[in-house]
């Protein structure tokens, strides 16, 4: 990714697999959003990895990249299973295949399970976590505010709803790496 011209958001030096040569990752991140192809982000004491990416560019005729399947299935081997844990809503994928996007092909990626867990961009959540971020703000920086008051403050932010929902992905991703090894 030397200059960025694979991909502007990630580093000039990407960890790969070994086996995947620079054009098989050039054609996997024109399949992706932002060109975000997988990449490793963690590798486990347990050999299992992490890899993160952004939302295939499917669209509603269902393309596919052969390339992506490469990259994915590398890590994996020919028996081993693993998880694309998407962070938005199930509704949220569907919208966005009319728009050209969606998730990955299940026929094309029969060794990867999908679970949704909804941690939706801030800019697709209408402003909600902004809102709540800056309600949880004006609660800290009040300084005259009473112990109960500012506890009800903090609830009524909704601010802990997201940190709940952020943690839960983060016990699900933790137990399929360290319990399950995947």
């Amino acid at each position: 990714n030397k200059n960025y011209t694979v991909c502007p958001s990630y580093g000039a030096n990407l960890v790969v697999p070994k086996s995947i040569d620079d054009d098989t990752i050039i054609a996997a991140a024109n399949f992706r959003e932002g060109g975000r192809f997988p990449l490793l982000s963690y590798r486990h004491e347990n050999g299992a990895v992490l890899l993160r990416s952004s939302q295939p560019l499917v669209g509603n005729n269902n393309k596919r990249s052969r390339s992506d399947e490469k990259i994915l299935n590398s890590v994996l081997g020919t028996t081993n299973k693993g998880y694309i844990i998407d962070t938005r809503s199930s509704n949220s994928a569907s919208q966005f295949k009319t728009k050209g996007g969606g998730t990955e092909p299940d026929g094309h990626y029969p060794q990867w399970r999908r679970i949704h867990k909804n941690l939706d961009k801030i800019s697709n959540c209408n402003g909600a976590i902004l809102e709540s971020f800056s309600k949880l703000m004006e609660a800290v920086n009040d300084t005259n505010c009473s112990s109960d008051k500012w506890m009800s403050r903090l609830e009524s932010s909704n601010w802990l709803t997201f940190v709940q929902v952020s943690l839960n992905a983060a016990c699900l991703v933790a137990q399929c790496i360290d319990q399950e090894g995947v």
